[in-house]
């Protein structure tokens, strides 16, 4: 079956790949409608990466639109409780502005999510199998990790109560820019350990795990317990072959308002921005499900891959070759009893141009 992988296009072999890797993990695929009720999306406008949606009226006046997201209409339907989880997989099109022109796209994606009694064992689960995502499209990736309890920690450590105030101070860290974080008033009236641990966790570079060190000058509960949680995980990915893919890093944030855990982006070589983005979203779920179950899962882009990840595209295993006065029935035999192998089999009379196969075999009786 690998060998059928192999010769996939580009998208249509990741998107196999993947099929196998969610469903070895027992997550089930969930199939979704093309549109959603409006009202869905306005609702929760900042989870969303773009606040444009395209809407439409339904015959009936009923205001609809063609889904910007897809983690929103699983957890609206989501039946999960503290007694029973949920694990579901989808490959979907979602359709956003374009992030360099005013256009919209129709963008393909695959994720997964994982909605119910979230542990420890859990998650981790989920930052591996975002580890294997990137790797099944490239052996060079990376995944930078960081937890949205750590920015609620130094928040409230700093006493920044302001929302202007709040929103330098994150603006500021999404941007690694030290230079201003230590002139806001909160930052600066800190001790000279915190502000130095707190400027070192910003500009950390390698794997980042001595910014976790650092933050230990710091005394809030929240903050702490990010940072244990951290550092078990970096455990385990180090054991389990990951130490070199993984790496903390500071500025990356989610909405507060619904990301409450570990977040993660994913990169690969050849692509020069993220390709996979998820983390814990316990907020987001508790406003479909109450009862205190948890939520976390991740997405990765196949359509920002097809620019740089094309190979394969239009190769065949086997072109067989047949000429005038073979037997039909016995040429499609022969291409059969190939395709069995698990090979991909062209039948043609002549080498024709453009077709690109691994191998040419001519057809004998």
């Amino acid at each position: 079956m690998d060998n059928y992988f192999d010769i996939l296009p580009g998208e249509e072999r990741i998107i196999a790949r993947l099929t196998k890797l969610y469903g070895s993990y027992g997550f089930t695929k969930y199939k979704m409608r093309k549109f959603e009720e409006y009202s869905l999306y306005l609702e929760n406008k900042s989870f969303l990466s773009s606040e444009y949606v395209l809407t439409f009226s339904d015959l009936n006046g009923k205001l609809l639109a063609l889904k910007p997201d897809v983690t929103l209409s699983i957890v609206k339907n989501a039946k999960a409780s503290a007694d029973s989880s949920e694990k579901f997989y989808y490959h979907e099109k979602v359709y956003r502005p374009d992030r360099h022109s005013r256009e919209y796209r129709e963008i393909t994606q695959m994720g997964l999510e994982f909605i119910g009694a979230i542990d420890e064992v859990g998650q981790t689960e989920t930052v591996v199998l975002a580890l294997k995502t990137l790797e099944t499209v490239d052996e060079d990736y990376l995944l930078d990790i960081s937890h949205m309890g750590i920015i609620e920690g130094l928040i409230k450590e700093a006493g920044i109560t302001a929302s202007q105030d709040k929103a330098d101070f994150i603006g500021y860290i999404r941007a690694k820019n030290p230079h201003d974080l230590k002139r806001l008033p909160a930052v600066a009236a800190l001790s000279e350990e915190k502000r130095t641990g707190l400027v070192a966790a910003l500009t950390a570079t390698g794997t980042g795990r001595g910014a976790l060190e650092s933050l230990k000058a710091f005394s809030d509960e929240t903050l702490i317990s990010a940072v244990k949680e951290l550092e078990r995980l970096f455990a385990v990915l180090d054991k389990s072959g990951y130490r070199d893919k993984v790496r903390f890093d500071l500025s990356l944030l989610n909405a507060l308002d619904y990301y409450n855990g570990i977040i993660f982006q994913g990169y690969v070589k050849k692509v020069p921005h993220s390709v996979l983005s998820g983390g814990r979203y316990d907020r987001l779920i508790a406003k479909f499900c109450p009862g205190g179950i948890g939520a976390t899962g991740f997405a990765i882009y196949l359509s920002e891959l097809n620019a740089y990840y094309s190979g394969g595209e239009g190769i065949t295993d086997a072109l067989l070759i047949y000429k005038d006065g073979d037997d039909p029935y016995l040429v499609e035999k022969k291409a059969a009893k190939l395709r069995e192998t698990g090979l991909s089999v062209r039948v043609e009379k002549a080498p024709a141009d453009g077709v690109k196969a691994k191998t040419v075999i001519k057809f004998e009786v």
